[in-house]
């Protein structure tokens, strides 16, 4: 039997949905499609049994949904100190079950597919330690041994004897170090640790891979952009367009008559410059906000209340037209979202930085309109098919929104291509640089 490959997915076991979680997704799907079998390694906050795999599934879902069961940020630090007071050694993985017993598989819908799940207490903690401490990735030994491992986002461990393949999607935590709660001295050794020991390194923006190449010493030939496949679930293509009104009639929404944004509230997606950038515009449509809340959300949150509190007034003092100006939705179902996206006027998303900028193309390929930042990943993501602003400049992206809102020409020549430009990011076009990754390692 042919080894498999062993994919890191650390967000494929979070109960909502990422970014990262949505590459690991189409990455897995895509290398299935080209016939290899595949092994699962995760972490998590709870013991794993060394005999029991059904009770580590067991524990894996009944953890999934218990606030009080997530252990504070010192106490994880606590844990993993505590483990680094033994000399360095390989961490065994121990299995997850993934039997018939668990009625609900929908809390981790990653997580289905593989031959074998595997996991470790607390192992990217335990590696970033590991890391800084004795200044050499963690090594991993997973239930058997991978023809080749993947890491889909960069973690301070390896496995021997296999080719090590890791991909990079952004240098966040390093360009906007004021936006973010990594610790920035072991992402900073994690990629350092990458550069010198990959064998090879994976990108989804010819911006990260030039960012990567900037501050980290590594052979050009070593580092690849591959990019990201962007795909809908055929549960959404055989919605009829009616279906899809009226899911978003049960908002209050009227289809055409209000701009979206998708992704987490936190700072670095510059949601307060587009509140005050979107009130300034004046438009008669509802800006809707779709979005989990992230780090630092607080100050986002504040400004949504005095808004509510305080609505805008016209020119002439008179009150604003819309009583609900601005609509907060937490996590929805991406079915949901998609609905969302493809009936707004336009999608408002002019990010800090973006190693990608999932939520652009997607609205792209629903042939929505897209107002986004002509900083970092995105221009090449949206290239001329839609209008990109200085990001830092709330005048810049008013400006922005007035002319999408009022010119129903622009709109329907973006929504025209939109389509043609989200067609090359298909995942044909990713399986095709994926087999040549892995052709050249295997």
């Amino acid at each position: 039997m042919t080894a498999p490959v062993l994919i890191e997915g650390r967000n494929l076991a979070l109960s909502q949905g990422t970014g990262i979680a949505s590459y690991a997704r189409n990455l897995t799907d895509t290398l299935r499609s080209l016939g290899y079998e595949l092994d699962l390694l995760f972490d998590t906050e709870f013991r794993l049994s060394r005999e029991r795999a059904d009770w580590n599934e067991l524990q894996l879902y009944d953890m999934s949904n218990r606030q009080s069961g997530r252990i504070t940020r010192l106490r994880r630090y606590r844990r993993a100190f505590r483990y680094l007071t033994v000399p360095p050694m390989a961490l065994e993985a121990r299995e997850v079950a993934n039997s018939d017993l668990i009625a609900d598989r929908s809390m981790f819908p990653g997580l289905q597919g593989f031959a074998r799940r595997m996991a470790i207490e607390m192992l990217f903690l335990r590696a970033d330690q590991h890391l800084l401490r004795y200044g050499r990735r963690l090594t991993v030994k997973p239930l058997r041994q991978p023809r080749l491992f993947h890491a889909t986002h960069p973690a301070a461990i390896e496995v021997k004897d296999c080719p090590n393949v890791f991909t990079v999607h952004d240098l966040v935590p390093l360009r906007l170090p004021h936006m973010t709660l990594d610790n920035k001295r072991a992402f900073h050794k994690t990629l350092g640790a990458i550069a010198e020991g990959a064998d090879r390194i994976v990108t989804v923006s010819e911006n990260s891979r030039r960012d990567f190449l900037n501050y980290f010493k590594v052979d050009e030939d070593r580092i690849v952009n591959t990019y990201q496949a962007v795909s809908l679930p055929a549960e959404y293509l055989q919605r009829t367009a009616e279906e899809k009104v009226r899911e978003v009639n049960a908002f209050g929404l009227t289809p055409q008559k209000y701009f979206v944004f998708v992704g987490a509230l936190e700072p670095k997606k510059n949601l307060e410059r587009l509140i005050d950038a979107y009130l300034a515009a004046g438009s008669d449509h509802r800006l809707v906000i779709i979005g989990k809340l992230g780090w630092g959300y607080e100050r986002i949150v504040e400004k949504l209340q005095r808004v509510t509190e305080r609505p805008p007034v016209g020119a002439e003092g008179e009150a604003s037209p819309l009583t609900d100006r601005i609509i907060h939705l937490s996590y929805l179902p991406f079915t949901q979202v998609l609905s969302l996206i493809e009936n707004a006027r336009a999608l408002l998303f002019p990010s800090l930085y973006e190693g990608f900028g999932l939520p652009a193309l997607e609205a792209m390929l629903l042939g929505t309109p897209v107002i986004s930042a002509n900083s970092s990943s995105l221009p090449e993501v949206v290239g001329d098919a839609g209008l990109l602003v200085d990001p830092y400049d709330p005048v810049a992206i008013t400006r922005a929104i007035r002319t999408i809102d009022h010119d129903q020409d622009m709109r329907e020549d973006l929504k025209r291509r939109g389509p043609l430009q989200a067609a090359q990011f298909s995942p044909e076009r990713f399986t095709e640089r994926m087999k040549a990754v892995y052709d050249g390692l295997l």
